[in-house]
């Protein structure tokens, strides 16, 4: 069953939560529908279920999350051509967090992040225990240093049902 089906079911109680914990029961990936979806909860329309208070996402047994698509004159995308500042890559990235309602990100399985994962977001905080530092701050650009108020979101699962008021088993 697709990711939006199980959440459009449990809608009414994630209408009244401020955050979301997944945990990945069927595998240790997101395909390209089911992270747009967790992406896009937030819109009314175009996918979303209008889930305007959320603003924490937690996603465990998440061992690999795709990368992003670089905005190339060629690629097709509406960022197509627009150059980053500074940074490995020449193009800006699209990868889907822009714009979205997830603040506090919490993705301590995963294992890699890869180039474009994270580029152009608007997260307040990100906890990736399980990158190595290394990996972390060369593909994202930045890694929480342990004990600092971005790495402090991270949380066991059990609590993390507690703080959000919705969880979903997928």
């Amino acid at each position: 069953m697709p990711l939006r089906e199980v959440l459009a079911k449990v809608r009414d109680a994630l209408s009244r939560a401020s955050g979301l914990a997944v945990y990945l029961a069927g595998g240790t990936a997101l395909n390209d529908a089911d992270l747009a979806t967790l992406q896009k909860l937030h819109k009314p329309v175009g996918g979303g279920l209008g889930l305007t208070n959320l603003d924490t996402l937690y996603v465990y047994n998440l061992h690999s999350l795709q990368g992003g698509q670089e905005c190339t004159p060629t690629s097709g995308l509406a960022c197509a051509g627009q150059t980053a500042r500074g940074g490995t890559y020449q193009y800006l990235w699209f990868n889907g967090w822009r714009d979205n309602w997830v603040r506090h990100l919490v993705l301590d399985d995963l294992e890699e992040v890869k180039p474009g994962t994270f580029s152009n977001h608007n997260f307040a905080s990100v906890s990736l225990g399980s990158v190595p530092a290394r990996s972390a701050r060369w593909r994202s650009g930045t890694r929480p240093t342990p004990g600092s108020p971005s790495s402090t979101c991270r949380t066991s699962p059990r609590s993390a049902a507690t703080r959000s008021g919705a969880t979903s088993t997928w």
